[in-house]
This record gives C-alpha cells, structure tokens and sequence, in this order.
C-alpha cells in the first residue's frame, strides 16, 4: 500500500513539474517601414529588434533597438562589442574570425556586406540589419524572416487585443492546472493514510 501511494504521489508531482517549461520570447521586427529591423546573431542566439524611426547611422539603430555597443577606442568608426561580445580589450580592433560581420538588406532582400563601417552607413526606413559574429558568414536567418517575425510578436501599439485577451486566457487556465493537481495529490496522501491507519487497526 505504501509502494502504491508513493508511486501515486510521484506520478503528480512529476506531471506538475513539466507544467513549468517556458516557452522562448518572439522576435520583434519593424512593421513595415516603421524604422529599421536590427538582428544579431551570436553563436549560439539569434536577436530581432526594431529601431523606431530614421536612425542616423547602423551604429545609432544597433543601440536604439536596444543593444549594447562599445566602439573601438583607437578608430571610433570601428564596432568592438554587441552585448559584450567578444569579451576582448576595445583598446585596437578584434582579430580576424571574431567580429561582427556586418549586412545589410532592402525590403526583405538578400543579405548584402555592407560597403560603409557600422557608424557610417545611413540605413533608410524599411531596411534591415543583419550582424554576425564570427568568420564573416551572413546570418542564418533571412532579412525577410526577421522582418515577418513582427506578424509573430504582440503588436506595441495593442492592435493584437484579441492575441493579448487568448493569452491571458491561456495563461490563466494554464496557472489552475498546477493547483488541481496539487488538491489531488492532498486527496491520494489522505486516503492512503486513512487505509494504512485501519489497516493497521485490524
């Protein structure tokens, strides 16, 4: 009996465990031609932004989405690090085979090497941005990939209310299950106690 109500009692609380798994953050690309859609590949990660506006220069959108950018100290035209990568002294420009590649694309097209540095080239609304670090190779993602991924995300501007009003609905039935569970668990401790008690008893 005692075998029994512990495999019961792990059964629960392992279904209530893997409840707790979390699903990874959309991409939020720029709306048409709203700004400028920034993407950066690490090795490892990919991240969509979106620089609101007509940002001045690739540089100037790379910290308007949000990234952090450190210049290299002895040439302030040249990128050092995005989000801290590479971890290397900005004092002279990275190695070769650890930078940050840098691309461009118009309306959705093919990614193309930029023919300006990062705080030179001047980007029109509706382009995106496509930084890789690494051996120079363009992203894996597509322009046209980052930009659709805005149809994936919640819009800023609330226009997605029906998305936001599904996912507090989900959210909130989701956050019940965990708490059915537990009762039921309670429930399974009780009753074996009760019968181990009586059996006992006799």
């Amino acid at each position: 009996m005692r075998n029994t109500i512990a495999r019961l009692g792990l059964t629960a609380l392992f279904a209530a465990g893997g409840l707790a798994v979390t699903s990874p953050a959309q991409a939020a690309g720029c709306a048409d031609d709203d700004g400028v859609t920034v993407l950066v590949q690490h090795e490892d990660e990919t991240t969509v932004e979106c620089a609101d506006g007509d940002p001045e220069t690739a540089g100037e959108a790379l910290e308007s989405a949000g990234f952090e950018v450190e210049k290299v100290q002895s040439d302030a035209q040249l990128l050092c690090t995005i989000d801290g990568t590479p971890e290397t002294s900005c004092a002279k420009a990275p190695e070769a085979e650890t930078f940050w590649a840098f691309f461009t694309a118009s309306d959705g097209g093919s990614w193309e090497f930029a023919d300006k540095g990062v705080f030179a080239y001047d980007p029109e609304p509706g382009t995106t941005l496509g930084f890789r670090f690494g051996d120079g190779a363009e992203p894996s993602m597509t322009a046209e990939e980052a930009v659709a991924s805005e149809d994936e995300s919640t819009a800023a501007d609330g226009t997605d209310e029906t998305s936001d009003d599904s996912a507090a609905e989900d959210e909130g039935s989701g956050a019940l299950v965990p708490t059915v569970i537990g009762v039921a668990l309670v429930a399974v401790l009780a009753v074996g106690g009760f019968l181990v008690s009586r059996r006992r008893k006799s």
